[in-house]
């Protein structure tokens, strides 16, 4: 971009070089061709008509004030707004070449942020989708540990009551077994008595 505008400022140069001299081609002489006001003013008094326009406000006074001839003014106008247009022009192209380049790396940053939320969002979504995995195993090893409970609980009511009857009948023999020594050992105590009654009886008058 640089280049192009270099190119642009040595065409115009080169358009304000040429144009310049221009007035030459068309006039012989002008104010700019003499050294002094006064020769400027005998070439006048020489050329009756005023042939090269050394009086353009017809005063008879040549070149006064030392200001330039009309071909000279129409010439540097003319090659200032050809500077001007091409310079105007160049920077105009490098601002919005510069703007194009800035539009297009805004563009690329947008992207790349947006591929990077993406990326960000697909990876949070990748954990929520492993944490709902995770508790939906706890909840299904939960699930497990509570019908093992349930059952282990079913499981201990039935042997706990098959130990009760255990006890119960164990109970009941104990109870048979000691009525019956008890009545034995009153029977037993009874035959005892009575015979040493009967002893007494015989051996004591």
């Amino acid at each position: 971009m640089d280049r192009i505008v270099r190119v642009v400022l040595v065409v115009c140069a080169w358009m304000f070089v040429l144009a310049a001299p221009a007035h030459a081609q068309t006039r012989d002489l002008d104010c700019a061709d003499f050294s002094s006001q006064s020769a400027a003013q005998d070439e006048l008094n020489r050329a009756p008509g005023d042939p090269n326009r050394l009086d353009p406000d017809g005063d008879g006074v040549a070149c006064e004030l030392g200001l330039p001839s009309t071909s000279q003014l129409a010439s540097y106008v003319l090659a200032g707004a050809v500077l001007v247009g091409g310079v105007s022009s160049a920077l105009y192209l490098r601002q919005r070449r510069r703007s194009s380049g800035r539009s297009e790396q805004d563009l690329e940053r947008r992207v790349a942020g947006l591929s990077s939320n993406l990326q960000e969002a697909a990876r949070v979504v990748g954990e929520i989708e492993n944490e709902v995995q995770a508790r939906q195993s706890l909840l299904d090893r939960l699930k497990e540990d509570a019908e093992r409970a349930e059952a282990l609980s079913r499981l201990h009511a039935s042997e706990v009551e098959a130990v009760a009857q255990a006890l119960r009948g164990q109970l009941a023999a104990l109870e048979r077994r000691s009525f019956r020594s008890n009545i034995l050992l009153s029977s037993v105590f009874y035959i005892l008595g009575t015979i040493s009654g009967i002893i007494i009886n015989i051996f004591v008058p």
